[in-house]
């Protein structure tokens, strides 16, 4: 108990070192998230459907950093007709660039463009305009960009055909993951109990929220699942994406797509169930966190 107690000090005084340095605005993440919701409440995504000019077939796979979104990729991308991108920044970039003023979505903007084929036809375009760099010849290409979970009516809107994922995973074990971790980007709610916390149910409430709003908008994959059921799970993201099944998607850990993320090390590993549950050592050290928390995995 007393290695955990001090590895526990240690955590907690890098994390609040590391607090001290960055600049994050939970109020504005509120907001942002209120805004999303706001612009998307009316929206009828049923007028987008197979509307896509584009014949490359995109995967988007979102949810929570540490959800399992790098290993769900790997699999994924072990198939041969997949092109695995990793996280891609170009989807949050053209949000920011067409649809926001001063970082606020604006209504305007995105009223303006929705009811314009022409203008979302360039806006897609732009997109994959981005993805030419890369010399993909797979049908399929994936993009790992956890964070895309706040624009899936964006996605709905901009790549009717596209495929998402959606990974989840238990709240504890996802928030202490991300808390004993340190990233680039935009990552900043993580080095605060009470911030990490608020995080996560302002995205598990934007799930429910997409989920009731579009019906069967993506699919859910549990990432307890994944670890415990490999075989049927794996089946269940590749006949969504209408891919066939290929034993390669199991031997994901001799998958050679690189890993840019705190994920690398476990990607590169065969399944392993130690990180489920892994939270429990932390209960008594993590209470305010904990407490915060919904209780309940997004839906």
């Amino acid at each position: 108990m007393s290695d955990i107690n001090k590895s526990f000090e240690f955590l907690e005084k890098g994390n609040n070192l590391k607090r001290s340095n960055i600049n994050f605005d939970l109020y504005f993440e509120e907001k942002k998230f209120k805004d999303i919701e706001k612009n998307f409440f009316d929206i009828n995504i049923e007028k987008f459907k197979n509307k896509s000019l584009h014949n490359k077939k995109i995967i988007f796979i979102v949810g929570m950093p540490r959800s399992g979104t790098t290993l769900t990729e790997q699999i994924i991308s072990a198939h041969s007709e997949v092109y695995g991108s990793g996280e891609l920044p170009y989807l949050t970039k053209i949000i920011k660039d067409e649809f926001t003023v001063d970082n606020i979505l604006s209504e305007t903007k995105i009223n303006s463009v929705i009811h314009n084929s022409n203008s979302l036809s360039q806006i897609s375009k732009k997109y994959f305009s981005y993805m030419e760099n890369y010399e993909i010849t797979s049908r399929f290409t994936t993009d790992k960009a956890p964070l895309n979970f706040m624009w899936i009516g964006f996605i709905k809107i901009l790549f009717p055909n596209a495929k998402i994922i959606h990974c989840k995973r238990n709240s504890e074990d996802n928030c202490v993951s991300l808390y004993k971790n340190i990233f680039d980007g935009d990552l900043n709610f993580c080095y605060s109990q009470k911030e990490l916390a608020s995080y996560y149910n302002l995205y598990s409430k934007l799930m429910k929220f997409w989920k009731n709003k579009f019906e069967d908008a993506f699919l859910d994959i549990e990432y307890e699942n994944l670890i415990t059921d490999t075989k049927n799970e794996t089946k269940k993201i590749l006949d969504y994406c209408n891919l066939p099944w290929e034993d390669n998607c199991l031997d994901f850990s001799n998958n050679k797509t690189p890993i840019k993320t705190a994920s690398v090390g476990q990607a590169r590993s065969k399944i392993y169930s130690t990180s489920i549950k892994s939270s429990s050592k932390y209960k008594i050290y993590l209470k305010d966190m904990f407490n915060l928390l919904q209780k309940k995995s997004p839906s």
